[in-house]
């Protein structure tokens, strides 16, 4: 005897708005979002308004029929948090600006080291 399985009924069954998969996906989403609240609440030097806490939030989206978790923030200075600036930026250089002030001498900003909360959380939801 043959068992035949319909492997795209399957997945439209499990991969259906509310089904298995999409309930997974949200508890997994919602455990990522709290560790990175507790990141920026707890690990991070100079909170000033508690803002980007408070910003993080979670969803579901469907692309091409299967569930995918989306965990971030709307607040602007967020990715230069996350990613460093200057030196400690993606490119690893530092910010050079020439100014006429101090002599014409440029000026060198070293920028700020990453705190990449979004990262260590998604590792810490994980692990």
């Amino acid at each position: 005897m043959t068992t035949r399985i319909n492997e795209a009924a399957l997945i439209q069954r499990l991969c259906r708005p509310g089904g298995p998969v999409e309930t997974d996906i949200a508890r997994r989403s919602l455990r990522v979002r709290n560790q990175a609240v507790l990141y920026c609440t707890n690990q991070m030097v100079n909170i000033r308004s508690g803002r980007l806490a408070s910003s993080i939030t979670w969803s579901i989206e469907q692309i091409g029929g299967i569930p995918v978790g989306v965990i971030g923030t709307n607040v602007e200075y967020a990715k230069y948090l996350h990613n460093g600036t200057g030196l400690y930026g993606p490119h690893g250089r530092a910010i050079v600006r020439a100014s006429r002030k101090r002599g014409g001498y440029p000026l060198v900003y070293k920028g700020i080291r990453p705190r990449p909360f979004l990262t260590k959380a998604l590792e810490a939801a994980n692990g």
